[in-house]
């Protein structure tokens, strides 16, 4: 019976040191409606009382929302990446085909949201490191998009941009992306990753992408990486066997929060 007690006890305890998923609604006063949010607060996050911690905003693609990412073994990842790096991680809902622009025609504000309303939220009700180079963006496939382009426009808020798989030019690959990106008030040019690389070179960013052989998206990116590489723009290019699915991310998010820890040891946030 005590060998028993012991025992729950420390199964207690383990369970207990591991990051926490917690789901959440945050209103957005530019579309007068709640936009749900998950949030993924490290273990360390309620081990310590004042403690403040670094925050990465995690994209989900196009046709996704912000729990599309959450099958057992990449949940499983999530939380230990958390936990690795000490950082909480924040999934916003983009609203499935939103593209993180903002489109007055049909009233979706995701560009706002994510950048400006969701951010302060965030900061505001949570300790976290408020600053550019403790506070992250990466996506996948439409939230690697997603990633590029709201650090163009934002380079105030983020230290470290990264894509795994992501969309990298809208209007090569495919036509349903091509009417799309025409449906954002910004100019169509202004949204495509490839024609940012001048943004993305003067933000002063910690650049990651990460893309399979056979994606889909594979040529694409590699032709961002060329630009890129062209230009003069310091990053981390890694292709790897992979398709656009879940064991591919799977093995880019291990790789991703690797590349993040080192990079917070060395101190290339700051």
């Amino acid at each position: 019976m005590r060998l028993l007690l012991v025992l729950s006890l420390l199964l207690t305890a383990a369970a207990s040191q591991c990051a926490v998923l917690k789901d959440i609604t945050v209103f957005s006063e530019k579309m007068q409606k709640d936009v749900a949010v998950s949030v993924i607060f490290p273990d360390a996050y309620f081990a310590t009382h004042g403690g403040r911690f670094p925050v990465i905003y995690a994209l989900n693609g196009y046709g996704s929302n912000n729990r599309s990412m959450f099958w057992p073994k990449l949940l499983e990842i999530f939380k230990e990446g958390s936990d690795m790096c000490g950082v909480m991680m924040v999934f916003p809902d983009c609203d499935r085909d939103s593209w993180y622009f903002d489109r007055s025609r049909d009233g979706k504000f995701y560009e706002t949201f994510t950048t400006k309303e969701l951010v302060s939220y965030i900061d505001t009700r949570y300790r976290t490191i408020a600053d550019r180079p403790h506070r992250f963006v990466v996506g996948t496939s439409g939230g690697g998009h997603g990633a590029w382009f709201l650090a163009s426009y934002h380079p105030e808020l983020y230290s470290v941009v990264a894509s795994l798989s992501g969309t990298a030019d809208m209007l090569w690959e495919s036509s349903a992306w091509n009417t799309a990106v025409h449906e954002g008030d910004r100019p169509v040019d202004d949204c495509r990753s490839i024609n940012n690389t001048p943004k993305l070179k003067a933000g002063n960013f910690v650049l990651y992408q990460d893309v399979g052989f056979d994606d889909h998206l594979y040529h694409s990116n590699v032709g961002l990486h060329e630009k890129m590489k062209a230009e003069g723009t310091d990053h981390v290019y890694i292709e790897r066997p992979g398709k656009h699915d879940a064991p591919y991310w799977e093995a880019a998010y291990r790789g991703y929060f690797h590349f993040l820890f080192d990079v917070m040891k060395e101190g290339r946030n700051k």
